[in-house]
C-alpha cells in the first residue's frame, strides 16, 4: 500500500515499499538502451519501450492518478522516458513538460544521497526555487507546467530517472488536499 507525502501544494510523493528493489532489475537494460540509442539533440530522455515494464508500471502510475486526482480521460498513452545521469555526464537545464502533459511523474533508480547532489530543483510558486532530494521507493507527481531541472551529482553510481506523464483537459485536483494544478 502506498503512502501519500505532501511535499508542497505543487509537489506530491507516493512511497511504495519495495518499488526500488523491483526497478533495480531494469537498470542494466535501461543503461544499455541509453548507451545504444542516445537521446536526439535538445532532448534528454530515451523512450523505454519494454512491454513487461510498460504493462506493470503504466498500471501503477495510472492507479495513483485515478486514486488521488480528479482528472478526465488521458488523451494519449504516454510511454516511459529514461534519463541516465553520471558524475561526468549530466544535463542540468530548466524545462517543463507543459506541451506534452498535464501531470508529470518521476521516480529514480539509485538516487544519490543528499551530500552527493543529484537532486531535482523545482520552481514552486509558493516557495521559489527548492531542491528535492529523491528518495528510493518514491514516485513524485507535479504539474507539467512546473519548471524543473536535474542537478549534477558527485556520486559515481549511475542514476536513472524514469519519467512519465498524464495528459487531460481538466486542471487536476488532488482528492485529499484540494490542490488545483
Amino acid at each position: 500500500m502506498e503512502k501519500f507525502i505532501l511535499i508542497s501544494d505543487y509537489f506530491h510523493a507516493y512511497e511504495i515499499p519495495g518499488l526500488h528493489d523491483d526497478l533495480i532489475g531494469y537498470k542494466d537494460r535501461m543503461i544499455k538502451k541509453v548507451d545504444d540509442n542516445p537521446p536526439p539533440p535538445n532532448t534528454f530522455n530515451v523512450y523505454f519501450d519494454e512491454k513487461d515494464f510498460d504493462e506493470k508500471y503504466q498500471s501503477i502510475f495510472l492507479n495513483l492518478i485515478h486514486k488521488y486526482y480528479v482528472v478526465d480521460n488521458n488523451w494519449n498513452k504516454n510511454g516511459f522516458g529514461i534519463y541516465k545521469q553520471t558524475q561526468s555526464n549530466n544535463v542540468s537545464a530548466f524545462h517543463s513538460h507543459i506541451d506534452n502533459n498535464t501531470i508529470t511523474a518521476v521516480t529514480y533508480i539509485d538516487p544519490p544521497i543528499a551530500n552527493e547532489g543529484g537532486g531535482l530543483e523545482i520552481f514552486d510558486p509558493q516557495r521559489g526555487f527548492v531542491i528535492i532530494q529523491p528518495v528510493k521507493d518514491r514516485i513524485y507527481f507535479f504539474p507539467s507546467w512546473m519548471i524543473h531541472r536535474p542537478l549534477p551529482q558527485s556520486s559515481n553510481i549511475t542514476r536513472i530517472s524514469i519519467n512519465w506523464g498524464y495528459r487531460c483537459s481538466l486542471k487536476p485536483v488532488h482528492k485529499l488536499t484540494g490542490n488545483i494544478w
